[in-house]
């Protein structure tokens, strides 16, 4: 996950080791303010609507299944997200870089996609079971394991098609898909809310959600992505174990807090702290909005350091007031939507929605890092994250419990922000790469 072989960052961004070209710009990439603040809103809207039907799916598991089967649910698909973005190897951060400046292709994106399916499988399975005997007895279920690595599979795979997408600068399509994946899963989970299934089921409900995602991804590709650039497997691997910090550091710091928890207290403490965590998710909307535009028009060369600071600062701005409203409603909302069982949930949704005002920056500054090719900051960022959340949980956790988690996520999101901010927009720091 680290990079023994990359310095730290100091004030010269590492370049990926590949031939320099110019960068390639996709169709009206050059557009007005206007234009492009419509492509954010549209994304917003599709994710809004995407994270409705997660919500609604986290409401409804919440009343289905027991507080310990619910802190197991969060759990499985926590890992399963960490385990594909170790599977991927980075390559589906690398080809938003790449294939805008036509420096590898479809094809060859697509084929090592496919070579990677064993070890998206393989980890997951050898993960769970590890788990299993050392924390988690309920994992050593076979029918449950085989459900779980489906789920990893089809995870690694909804990301990798995705992520395709918005490397085409298709980013409203991948958001489309996004909330259709969900869509799918909504629909099983319904049916375990009539039939009254098990925690296995609900697993199945949620890969196969992803499945179909997968599927609906494919055919539209296969349909409509044109394939004429050039490249080759091995720099777009090299490329992505160079940029894997960003990714995986990111996904470790946003979800090792409800792993850990399950290791040192009980599953029913990790379903109320994952509870308060599926609205604190909702500020992150617009920031993860704008980061997906941000992300392909700095690879594609077509933004300057002052656009990029209003951004960052828009987002900041939208995202406290979201949190300051679900701050202020945190103590009716939790018993309305999720039940009065979840109680415990309130003040931890306040204290994760400061976090999420925090982390609103990095959200958008991190990705304008990777799109520029500043490798060093890009990955040192969500190695810094993973680090620093690693080492609060561990002191936290023990000492004051899930309450702890929230606050390790508050200095961990603060002290990234403001990293990456002072990396990306500082005006002289030797080597900066935005006009």
């Amino acid at each position: 996950m680290t990079e023994s072989s990359k310095p730290w960052p100091g004030s010269v961004p590492v370049a990926l080791p590949l031939p320099e070209r110019a960068a390639v710009p996709d169709t009206g990439q050059h557009k007005g303010p206007r234009r492009q603040l419509l492509t954010v809103v549209s994304i917003t809207a599709l994710t809004a609507a995407g994270v409705l039907l997660s919500l609604v799916n986290g409401v409804a598991t919440a009343r289905i299944l027991a507080p310990s089967d619910r802190g197991l649910l969060s759990i499985t698909l926590t890992t399963t997200g960490i385990l594909g973005m170790i599977s991927s190897l980075g390559t589906n951060v690398s080809v938003r870089v790449l294939l805008p400046r036509r420096q590898t292709s479809v094809r060859r994106y697509t084929h090592v996609s496919i070579r990677l399916i064993p070890l998206a499988i393989g980890t997951t399975f050898a993960f769970f079971l590890g788990y299993a005997l050392l924390f988690q007895p309920d994992f050593l279920d076979p029918l449950l394991l085989l459900c779980v690595a489906w789920l990893g599979l089809s995870m690694y795979a909804s990301s990798q098609i995705t992520d395709l997408f918005n490397a085409r600068g298709s980013v409203v399509l991948s958001a489309f898909l996004q909330m259709l994946g969900f869509g799918f899963a909504s629909f099983g989970v319904a049916f375990c809310a009539l039939t009254g299934a098990s925690l296995t089921g609900v697993v199945i409900a949620y890969a196969a959600g992803f499945t179909l995602r997968v599927l609906c991804g494919v055919f539209i590709a296969r349909k409509y992505i044109s394939d004429n650039s050039t490249g080759d497997a091995v720099s777009l691997v090299s490329s992505g174990i160079r940029l894997m910090g960003l990714n995986l550091g990111q996904v470790v710091t946003y979800r090792s807090d409800q792993l850990l928890l399950g290791a040192f207290r009980d599953s029913a403490t990790v379903g109320a702290f994952a509870i308060a965590a599926t609205p604190a998710g909702l500020p992150q909307l617009f920031s993860n909005a704008v980061g997906q535009l941000i992300f392909h028009k700095t690879a594609s060369g077509a933004l300057t350091r002052l656009a990029l600071a209003g951004w960052a600062v828009l987002v900041f701005i939208t995202t406290a007031l979201f949190s300051l409203l679900l701050y202020v409603s945190a103590p009716w909302l939790i018993p309305f939507v999720f039940g009065p069982g979840y109680d415990d949930a309130v003040p931890l949704l306040r204290i994760l929605v400061v976090a999420e005002t925090a982390l609103a920056p990095y959200l958008v500054l991190s990705r304008a890092a990777a799109g520029l090719r500043q490798t060093a900051v890009a990955s040192s960022s969500g190695i810094l994250g993973a680090v620093l959340m690693l080492c609060s949980l561990l002191v936290l956790i023990p000492l004051y419990g899930s309450v702890g988690a929230a606050w390790a996520s508050v200095l961990t999101y603060t002290i990234m922000s403001i990293y990456v901010t002072v990396m990306v927009l500082h005006p002289r720091r030797r080597g900066h790469l935005l006009p």
